[in-house]
Formats: C-alpha cells, structure tokens, sequence
C-alpha cells in the first residue's frame, strides 16, 4: 500500500509538470496561429515593413529619375500596376 501511495505521488507529480509543460506549449501555438492569421490578412508587422520599404524603393527610384522628365510619369504608371499587383499577390 505503501508503495502504491508513492508510485500515485510521483505519476502525480509527473502528469502536473506534463500539464505545465502542454500549457506553454499550447500558448505558443496560439500565438504562432494568431501570428499567421494575421499575415494571411496582410496585418502582421512583417508583411507591412515589407510592403513599405519595397514601396520606398521603388517608388523612390522613380522620384530619383526626376531629372528625365515625363519618364517619371511611365515609372510611376508601370510601378503602379507591377508593385501593386505584386503586392495584393504577397
């Protein structure tokens, strides 16, 4: 009986530390879950530092070309529709 007592206590001890251990794990996969739902929307920190710095340096290449004149107006246009669509794709 003894014994018995002492094997209960330990398996206790080992399904808590077991059931600590799934509840952490289960709070990372909630966050991994809430992180990839977001990106899927195109609202995660990731996908918007993305979008923005992409757009700086394309558009900004074409700000850079100022000094051509009216082709400013078709790298805009071609920017526009490449970049854009590209990103609504990502």
């Amino acid at each position: 009986m003894k014994s018995a007592n002492v094997n209960a206590g330990l398996t206790r001890d080992k399904l808590d530390a077991l059931t600590t251990e799934l509840k952490g794990i289960s709070s990372v996969m909630g966050a991994t879950a809430d992180r990839l739902r977001m990106t899927a929307a195109g609202k995660s920190e990731e996908f918007t530092s993305w979008r923005d710095d992409i757009r700086a340096k394309v558009y900004g290449g074409c700000a850079a070309s100022i000094l051509l004149g009216p082709a400013v107006v078709a790298c805009y246009a071609a920017a526009a529709i490449i970049l854009e669509s590209k990103i609504k794709d990502f």
